[in-house]
């Protein structure tokens, strides 16, 4: 075959496989429609995920006992899944240009590695039916906060080193946590997961009360504890490869899950509810992330396994997760990459706090799934000992999605906040990142105060929010209520908790300061 013949089939299958996207572009999103364009046949891999019709009808599940509701819908989620899934599944596993295969049913789902983009194509024209649209799995490089330079440090004039014993870290002091302590609540009972670039489970301030650490006999398990939703490659200079056990190869995530939890019993009090348990999921790989990932570790989290990713448990699910990332529509993350399996997250009764991100103080600049939704707790960042916001906090409304949505919902401390780093020693870091752990630390808190309130997303949102600080702010705009909306009207989701937030306190909900600063203590108080 000559290079003319080549060149002519070349074009024309191009030009075959263009006319098919068009007749498809219901089905592919413009986001992989972009990275198709960009694809070379020289490049490694494409990866997709494809989303299937059939997904959960939540009203479904009868179940009022909230801690076997979640249950049930695990079950509900497995079973459409592995129904509407299997015949796709086949198929994939037959094709010559299929690399990797990830069934997810958080979400009714199927991450795929494909060596050239027209498998896309074939799928459409086998599987229409089934499928409600095929998006782009593109990895990215997260934004995540580093150790604050002592020359560049945001606070110069603070040496925030220096510290008398004993003394409880500010951020952890200013939203009330230890008045919790002095009446003996500390979040015992509870557990909190973390979802971010991994722990050092074996830190002084954290090994205690890790979920698979058992401090009397000194044994480990990190089974049902530990997933490494990243898939780790086997380059990574510090994990190398796929972790079976805790491992943090950037220092966030185990800064992140001190402040929700972390205390060594000495003279760093670093956590908000360091009685509670902590389980943990890594969803980067050294900070570089991709929707499949983060969807991996939802799914881990709403029902833990094994190491190996069998034996799901929803009995073991934590009851809050602190998700200090981002999946920005800069790298291909379209708005409603992650809505579903965060859905999911939350009917099965787990708190979601989300940093709000860190691209301020621009308007709109709240923009990244998952701080994005109404179903979680958007937070964003105080300046030190301060009631004023950071620059860099990001700010509503969030225009990505066209909901004009105010965000975030709630703001607390996260400049030059001092925490757990890897290997056993502590940095100082600011950012929004810093802020989403310990309102994830407050629920525990306010757990142990009122169990009747565990599990029920909805109350745990509506005191944690009521319960704030108001913060004024014109910058950005403020809330516009639900003029159909009454007080007579039962709360049964969390898109009206804010019309019924603002008739029950006579509070402005705003785009710099959602309802307020974190105030635990009244958010205790609040019915």
């Amino acid at each position: 075959m000559n290079k003319v013949t080549l060149l002519c089939l070349f074009l024309l299958f191009n030009i075959a496989f263009s006319i098919h996207l068009d007749f498809y572009h219901d089905k592919i999103t413009s986001e992989l429609k972009e990275t198709i364009e960009k694809f070379e046949e020289n490049s490694e891999n494409i990866s997709v995920l494809i989303k299937l019709k059939e997904q959960i009808n939540y009203d479904n599940i009868e179940e009022t006992d909230l801690e076997l509701r979640g249950i049930r819908i695990v079950e509900e989620l497995q079973n459409i899944a592995s129904t509407t899934q299997k015949d796709i599944l086949k198929w994939l596993n037959q094709h010559e240009h299929v690399i990797e295969i990830h069934p997810f049913w958080v979400v009714n789902a199927i991450r795929i590695d494909l060596r050239i983009p027209a498998v896309v194509n074939e799928l459409l024209e086998g599987f229409e039916s089934l499928i409600e649209l095929v998006e782009p799995n593109n990895k990215f490089v997260a934004q995540l906060e580093h150790p604050n330079d002592v020359n560049n440090a945001p606070y110069k004039h603070l040496d925030v080193e220096k510290r008398d014993a004993m003394t409880t870290e500010w951020n952890v002091d200013r939203i009330g946590a230890p008045l919790f302590w002095d009446k003996g609540i500390t979040g015992a009972g509870y557990v909190v997961a973390n979802a971010d670039t991994g722990v050092q489970w074996d830190h002084p301030a954290l090994i205690n009360n890790y979920r698979g650490y058992d401090s009397v006999t000194g044994t480990v398990t990190h089974d049902y504890n530990w997933w490494d939703g990243s898939n780790t490659s086997s380059s990574n200079p510090i994990c190398g490869g796929k972790t079976k056990a805790p491992c943090d190869d950037n220092g966030h995530g185990t800064h992140t899950t001190g402040t929700s939890v972390g205390y060594d019993g000495a003279t760093n009090h670093i956590g908000v509810a360091f009685g509670a348990k902590w389980i943990a999921c890594k969803n980067m790989d050294m900070g570089v992330g991709s929707p499949a990932s983060y969807i991996s570790c939802l799914q881990f989290l709403v029902a833990p396994t094994d190491l190996n990713g069998n034996n799901p448990d929803p009995s073991l699910r934590p009851h809050v997760i602190s998700n200090s990332y981002g999946c920005p529509p800069s790298e291909g993350c379209a708005a409603d990459s992650l809505k579903d399996a965060v859905t999911s997250v939350v009917e099965a009764g787990i708190v979601m706090s989300v940093s709000a991100g860190n691209d301020g103080s621009t308007c709109g600049s709240v923009n990244a799934p998952p701080g994005i939704y109404s179903n979680i707790i958007s937070v964003g960042a105080l300046q030190r000992q301060s009631s004023l916001i950071a620059s860099y906090s990001s700010r509503g409304p969030v225009l990505v999605d066209g909901s004009n949505r105010i965000k975030p919902d709630i703001v607390c401390g996260g400049s030059s906040v001092r925490s757990s780093y890897p290997t056993n020693t502590y940095k100082t870091l600011s950012g929004t990142s810093m802020a989403a752990p310990a309102i994830a630390g407050s629920v525990p808190l306010l757990y142990e105060a009122d169990p009747s309130i565990a599990r029920n997303v909805l109350i745990t949102t509506y005191r944690l929010l009521a319960g704030s600080i108001e913060r004024n702010s014109t910058q950005c705009g403020s809330e516009v209520l639900d003029e159909n909306f009454s007080m007579n009207n039962s709360i049964n989701d969390l898109h009206s908790l804010d019309s019924y937030i603002a008739q029950a306190t006579d509070k402005t909900k705003n785009d710099v300061y959602g309802w307020g600063e974190a105030d635990i203590v009244a958010s205790a108080n609040t019915n």
